[in-house]
C-alpha cells in the first residue's frame, strides 16, 4: 500500500490548510492509500524524536503533499524550515503535490513559483499539479462545493501518480 505524508506549514493547529489536508487525507485513505499528517510547527528541532519520526515517514513514503498558507506571496517559514532539514535528494523516487490556501486569488501562483520548485529541488520525480484555495472556499471550517470538487480532482491526480 502506498503511503502519503501530508505536511502542514500552518502555524495554527486548526487552520484552513489543515482543513484541506485533512479532507485530502480522507480521500486518499478512501482510495486505499495510507496517510500521515505532520505539522511543521511541531518539527523545528532536528534532534527531537517527533522530527526524526516525520523525516523517517517521508523517507518511507511514496508521495508527499506540501501544504501551506500563503503569506505575503510566499509559503510559510515553518514549512521551508522543515524542508531545510531534509537531505538534498529526500524526495527522489517520490511523487509530490503542493496545496496552498490564501486570502487572495492573486497568490495562486505561489503553487508554481514557490512550492513546486521546492519539491523538485528536493528530488521529487514528479510534482503533480496541486490546488490553491481561497478563504471563501473554506468558510466555517468546511470546503465549499466548488472547493470540494477541486480537491477531488487534485486527489485523483495524486492517486494516479502515486500508484
Amino acid at each position: 500500500m502506498a503511503h502519503v505524508v501530508l505536511i502542514s506549514g500552518s502555524p495554527s493547529a486548526s487552520s484552513r490548510t489543515v482543513t484541506v489536508l485533512s479532507a485530502l487525507a480522507a480521500q486518499l485513505t478512501e482510495a486505499g492509500l495510507s496517510t500521515s499528517l505532520a505539522h511543521a510547527r511541531e518539527l523545528s528541532d532536528p534532534q527531537a524524536r517527533q522530527t526524526k519520526d516525520a523525516l523517517a515517514l517521508i523517507a518511507g513514503s511514496r508521495a508527499v503533499v506540501a501544504g501551506s498558507p500563503i503569506y505575503k506571496a510566499s509559503l510559510t517559514g515553518l514549512l521551508k524550515s522543515f524542508f531545510d532539514l531534509l537531505p538534498p535528494e529526500a524526495l527522489k523516487g517520490k511523487v509530490a503535490m503542493p496545496i496552498a490556501t490564501g486570502a487572495a486569488p492573486g497568490h495562486a501562483l505561489a503553487i508554481e513559483h514557490e512550492l513546486a520548485p521546492l519539491l523538485f529541488a528536493l528530488g521529487a520525480d514528479a510534482v503533480v499539479r496541486g490546488q490553491y484555495f481561497i478563504d471563501p472556499d473554506l468558510a466555517d471550517g468546511r470546503l465549499s462545493p466548488t472547493a470540494a470538487a477541486a480537491l477531488a480532482a487534485a486527489s485523483s491526480r495524486l492517486i494516479g501518480a502515486a500508484r
